[in-house]
């Protein structure tokens, strides 16, 4: 399998820390879940605080850069920050491919999309729906 971003052909070794489509997760290094497939077809990073996870320096959130190809790869239509203080953040799976960049400096291989490509939701103000089928 190759990785439509980097071109790089998938080992065995590496797709054991990646997602499943079926299963709906996204997993780092250690293979700690870091994020699931919600629902509404959003990639789901929860409990986010602020001042520790946003890469200040750069004004943007950072993932890893296989982290993209596997959201493809689940049909997510974008990645959702949850953060501890109850705002949202949202982006587009699109936007992170046209405008995610290389941080220099970070240790694994990350990417990064800059705060003006999300979209912030104030604490409380993200609706929750329910959609029902009727036959």
């Amino acid at each position: 399998m190759i990785n439509t971003l980097s071109g790089s052909i998938i080992t065995p070794a590496l797709r054991s820390c990646q997602a499943s489509p079926t299963e709906g997760t996204l997993r780092n290094h250690r293979g700690d879940v870091v994020g699931r497939l919600a629902p509404d077809g959003w990639v789901e990073k929860y409990g986010l605080n602020y001042a520790k996870h946003h890469l200040h320096r750069f004004g943007a959130w950072a993932t890893e850069r296989r982290h993209l190809a596997e959201m493809q790869e689940m049909g997510a239509k974008g990645m959702r920050l949850l953060l501890d203080d109850g705002r949202t953040f949202e982006a587009t799976l699109d936007r992170w491919l046209r405008y995610y960049f290389k941080p220099a400096g970070m240790q694994s291989d990350q990417v990064a999309l800059p705060d003006r490509f999300w979209v912030v939701h104030p604490p409380g103000a993200r609706q929750l729906t329910l959609e029902i089928g009727i036959n």
